[in-house]
């Protein structure tokens, strides 16, 4: 039992010790060393409230101190300083500067061969020198590097970074660079910094995309994966990870297209797969999902299409993979890339057959081409196509204008007496001879009345009228009536005066003739006496 005791007392002592160590340096020291000499009682006086001041012994701690002159003696108030303090100073000690990270920032995304790569570095020390290199990263094999120059800005005020240049040469090989600048600091150390990716390739417009089906395909069938703004003739692999829907390799067109034939095999599972795109030039690569099923499914809807502001339409299906589960029903913009609207959820399919569900298409629905699609989380099982016409608008009828009547100016009449109004201008002489009628038309007409020509009675020799019903004129023979004419033609229009041989004036015409005979016997003897007198 002295042995159990004396052993936990020396672990017990073992363990006080460091406490009782880092008590001791925290505590501030209690020796009258510490104690201003100025203010320092006398040896035996006593102190204020009367307690007297213990006397130096030569074993007392007052004994222990330092001699005049020492350091301690000098400064009676220093002391070592404490674990705390220690740290608190290295704190707030002043630390060397730090050198801002080195950026390098690109112009361009892709360059071509024979073309400049032109950027800014940030962050470099002017007064050093410092290294740019643009270098291949894919292939990386083999090693492809470029020596670039770094020059100051020549604006005004300059700014902080440096110009980069990287002229490249026209052979140049393609593939995917950055460019890294490296610098030392001051004190030796070396600071690097390094650029986006930019890619050396052989055409002005490098941005590589591609698409797949929207819908499922069934195992034995074939699907085209498409792409564009790749490197014209620069081959792209496509890849799907399965034998049993095996991949190749494609080759873009003089415009940057390409359109590759997936096939699937007939015994190809149903499931989602990945198809991996890369183009070998710059090892740029991008990934889609294709569904394979079984199953051939078909979507149908009573109404496809509607005018804007909404309409109501059912949704039905059949062909769907065997079994009973839910899908839902989404509205597609007219590519089947982008969601519109969710249309109904948790729609029942029961022995391969999409249950008739009415849906709604909203009226916020924009003008256009859309799709329905069968959906089970991003697969696309199904779809029909649906359309929106813009609202009808009612024009009204344009009023016509009314028309402007031009007001023609009049001349005023002159106000001054003595000026005489302009005289009007005279009205011209039409000479016309008109002969004065002997009779009366109108009372001819009544004694000659038109002839019938609606008569239907034909001669048997197929003569136009078998009887003349017009009455003979008196004292004209029956062959001076007017000639027949055919049935049904127009009725002529009467002559403005009838004429009538019988009643013509002959002694006017004697008249006439005599009193001529005689003018021209007067001219004779006139011209004859004036012959006679001029001789």
């Amino acid at each position: 039992m002295l042995r159990v005791g004396l052993a936990t007392l020396a672990v017990g002592a073992l363990l006080a010790l460091p406490i009782a160590a880092a008590h001791a340096s925290d505590a501030p020291a209690a020796s009258p060393a510490a104690v201003s000499p100025a203010a320092s009682p006398m040896p035996g006086a006593p102190v204020s409230g009367g307690t007297p001041a213990p006397t130096a012994t030569p074993n007392s701690p007052a004994a222990a101190t330092p001699a005049s002159g020492s350091p301690a003696a000098a400064s009676p108030a220093a002391k070592a300083p404490t674990l705390k303090q220690a740290a608190a100073q290295t704190a707030t000690a002043p630390s060397a500067p730090v050198a801002p990270p080195i950026t390098v920032n690109l112009d361009q995304a892709s360059v071509q061969p024979g073309e400049t790569l032109t950027g800014t570095v940030d962050g470099l020390d002017a007064t050093l020198p410092a290294q740019a290199t643009l270098t291949r990263t894919y292939p990386a094999k083999p090693s492809v590097t470029l020596d670039c120059t770094l020059s100051p800005q020549t604006t005004t005020p300059p700014p902080a970074g440096q110009k980069l240049s990287c002229v490249l040469p026209n052979n140049q090989a393609q593939g995917t660079y950055d460019v890294v600048v490296s610098q030392n600091d001051a004190n030796g150390k070396p600071r690097t910094g390094a650029s986006g990716t930019v890619y050396v390739v052989k055409t002005s417009s490098y941005d590589p995309r591609i698409s797949g089906p929207t819908l499922p395909i069934a195992p034995g069938t074939s699907t085209s994966i498409k792409g564009a703004g790749f490197v014209p003739g620069g081959d792209i692999t496509v890849s799907t990870g399965s034998f049993l829907l095996p991949g190749g390799t494609a080759t873009a067109d003089a415009q940057g297209n390409f359109d590759f034939a997936l096939t699937s095999s007939p015994f190809t599972n149903e499931g989602q797969y990945i198809v991996n795109v890369t183009d070998t030039l710059t090892g740029v690569s991008a990934q889609l999902s294709i569904y394979v099923l079984r199953a051939n499914a078909v979507l149908n809807s009573t109404i496809n299409t509607g005018t804007k502001g909404g309409y109501t339409t059912e949704i039905s299906g059949n062909g769907f993979s065997a079994g009973k589960y839910t899908l839902d029903l989404t509205l597609y913009t007219s590519d089947g890339t982008t969601v519109v609207s969710q249309l109904a959820q948790n729609v029942s399919v029961n022995n391969a057959t999409l249950a008739s569900t009415s849906v709604k298409i909203p009226a916020s629905t924009p003008a256009g081409l859309y799709q329905i699609a069968a959906t089970s989380g991003s697969a696309r099982l199904a779809a029909t196509w649906i359309a929106v016409f813009p609202e009808p608008t009612v024009t009204a009828p344009i009023a016509p204008a009314t028309p402007v009547i031009p007001i023609i100016p009049v001349t005023p009449l002159p106000t001054d007496p003595a000026v005489k109004a302009p005289e009007p201008a005279p009205v011209p002489l039409v000479h016309q001879i008109i002969g004065a009628p002997n009779t009366d038309p109108f009372a001819q007409l009544g004694k000659n009345p038109l002839p019938d020509l609606n008569s239907s009675t034909t001669t048997p020799t197929g003569g136009l009228v078998g009887k003349d019903p017009t009455p003979v004129t008196p004292g004209a023979t029956p062959d001076s009536s007017p000639a027949p004419t055919t049935q049904n033609a127009p009725v002529a229009a009467a002559p403005s005066q009838a004429s009538n041989t019988s009643e013509f004036l002959w002694w006017l015409l004697i008249l006439v003739a005599l009193i001529a005979i005689v003018a021209g016997l007067a001219g004779g003897y006139f011209l004859a006496a004036a012959n006679r007198s001029a001789r």
